[in-house]
């Protein structure tokens, strides 16, 4: 009995689903090499009538949702239209990816010794638990704290009594949950 090793394409990650030669098939827990998602190519692996899914297919990039919206809390948006500066969140693979600058819509970022919830992480992009990092601010200007809770919550705390026109959020990445 020959072994075949044909091409699949991953149609659910959990339980893990395949189309291959046309058909789908469900395939066991065991059998396969974990951290797969809907589009990937993999290779597989048939000895007789058992199924393995043994490798990811092209190195390539799993899958890429593409830049999407944060949800600012009232008070804050992005600090420009322009591309580059609009506050987005991108998951490629199970990573995820920050870009862009936010501001205050009057006044400025506060200094204050307690957290603000600047903004929401949509559900799908949040990370396992707390990550704490600087949000750089304009030049001349101190950094502040930035959290980002395993809830999706987005929390800024400045220290200093003159505080940015403008924070940045990101560049930052995470695994997913």
């Amino acid at each position: 009995m020959a072994a075949r090793f044909p091409m699949a394409v991953v149609v659910v990650g959990s339980p893990l689903t395949i189309t291959i030669e046309g058909a789908t098939a469900v395939v066991a827990a065991e059998d396969f090499v974990g951290g797969l998602t809907t589009g990937d190519r993999v290779q597989a692996a048939f000895l007789g009538d058992r199924l393995t899914v043994i490798a990811r297919a092209g190195g390539g990039i799993p899958s890429d949702t593409g830049w999407v919206d944060i949800t600012f809390a009232t008070g804050f948006e992005s600090y420009a239209s322009s591309s580059s500066f609009v506050c987005k969140i991108r998951k490629i693979g199970g990573i995820v990816y920050t870009r862009g600058l936010m501001k205050r819509t009057s006044g400025s970022f506060a200094a204050a010794t307690n957290y603000a919830t600047v903004a929401t992480i949509p559900v799908g992009y949040r990370p396992p638990g707390f990550l704490y990092g600087a949000a750089a601010g304009d030049t001349g200007y101190n950094a502040a704290s930035m959290v980002i809770a395993a809830d999706g919550n987005v929390a800024i705390r400045t220290s200093a009594t003159t505080t940015p026109p403008y924070l940045g959020f990101g560049p930052f990445s995470w695994p997913t949950s």
